[in-house]
């Protein structure tokens, strides 16, 4: 067994990519969350809020452990945190968002009283029930044949053994599965080396779980930001498509602005994310031309999501360095100049932005040489 628990979010593609998935994914039945089926014979032992569930032998083993698990060090960007600086900060970021966009006041409440504010306190309600199984593998694989089952275990009959996957998803948009760990007790380990492998079940837990809620609490942060900013300026401008460089660059370099804002991290270091490639992307960002045309009818559909996150990445950094040069209120001045003459091309693109701010972009936008 892997004693390591991965717990966190699984971060795919950019926040752009991850809201056009969940916008064209199928609508499915509610989803039902596991709730934890007692193993006959097991008994229940809890102690300072941490819970054991293991065969009489254990009892005692289980109660000393359980009383010296120690708390998992807090994040500081927890959902509860982000509320706590968007409430504190609300003011001045809605006055931010209408200075940069024009937003009416109206409609920024309503995203960050209504869409905002909402997702934050779904992540801030996420509560783990988790449960660390104390027993053999031949007490747990008994188990299994007898019909008792949980998420992280599956028995394979040609084995017979049982296989224990240690990896939970955070998910603010879905209620929580009971979590079952397991402490597999292996042939002639002492009461103190039990212990210690349950106390390093529950304390990795603790601080994966920790971590994913404060990943899920950004993304949701970003994912919104994001979202808000394409729906309200930059889609109705109705760019063409080898100019979506630049939709995707202003709503990731702007949103990162909003975001550090109430997350208490600096913005550079949240533009410096959204730009750096993904480890989950085999596209590397930098050697696409985005100066040239392209059609992406012409990738594969399995393909393109993959290409739009680095396009979105190789755009953030390129608007950013726009920003960083000319400042934020650049952007509304080159959307402006785009609702008064659409530029036909990215060289015309390129041009209206260099007349705007004396910032020429082309060989940003270009591979490396």
């Amino acid at each position: 067994m892997n004693r390591t628990l991965m717990t966190g979010v699984v971060l795919s593609f950019s926040a752009l990519a991850a809201v056009a998935a969940a916008d064209d994914a199928p609508t499915t039945a509610p989803y039902v969350a596991y709730t934890l089926i007692m193993p006959p014979g097991m008994k229940l032992i809890t102690v300072s809020g941490h819970t054991a569930i293991c065969p009489p032998q254990y009892e005692e083993v289980a109660q000393k452990c359980l009383a010296k698990v120690m708390p998992a060090t807090r994040p500081t960007t927890m959902a509860s945190d982000i509320l706590e600086k968007l409430a504190n900060s609300r003011a001045a970021l809605a006055r931010e968002i209408a200075a940069d966009f024009d937003i009416p006041g109206d409609k920024i409440a309503a995203f960050l009283d209504g869409t905002l504010k909402p997702a934050l306190e779904r992540g801030a309600a996420i509560h783990a029930r988790v449960y660390v199984l104390v027993g053999t593998q031949d007490q747990v694989t008994a188990l299994l044949k007898r019909g008792w089952h949980a998420p992280l275990f599956q028995y394979n009959p040609l084995a017979n053994r049982t296989i224990y996957e240690a990896h939970v998803l955070v998910d603010a948009d879905r209620p929580l599965d009971d979590t079952v760990l397991w402490d597999e007790v292996r042939p002639g380990e002492s009461d103190d080396e039990i212990a210690a492998n349950m106390n390093t079940e529950l304390q990795t837990y603790d601080a994966g779980f920790l971590f994913g809620c404060a990943q899920t609490a950004l993304l949701q942060v970003r994912t919104k930001f994001v979202t808000f900013l394409s729906d309200s300026v930059m889609t109705p401008l109705k760019m063409p498509d080898s100019e979506h460089w630049f939709q995707l660059g202003v709503t990731g370099a702007m949103s990162s602005k909003y975001e550090a804002m109430i997350t208490g991290i600096p913005r550079s270091a949240l533009a410096a994310s959204m730009s750096r490639d993904s480890a989950n992307n085999p596209i590397q960002s930098a050697p696409i031309d985005l100066l040239h045309e392209f059609n992406t009818s012409n990738i594969k559909p399995d393909y393109l999501p993959y290409f739009m996150d680095a396009v979105s990445r190789k755009g953030t950094a390129v608007v950013q360095k726009l920003i960083d040069k000319a400042g934020d209120p650049a952007i509304m001045e080159i959307i402006n100049s785009i609702r008064a003459k659409m530029p036909p091309d990215n060289a015309a693109l390129v041009q209206l932005i260099k007349d705007d701010t004396g910032v020429d972009l082309t060989n940003d936008l270009l591979p490396p040489p």
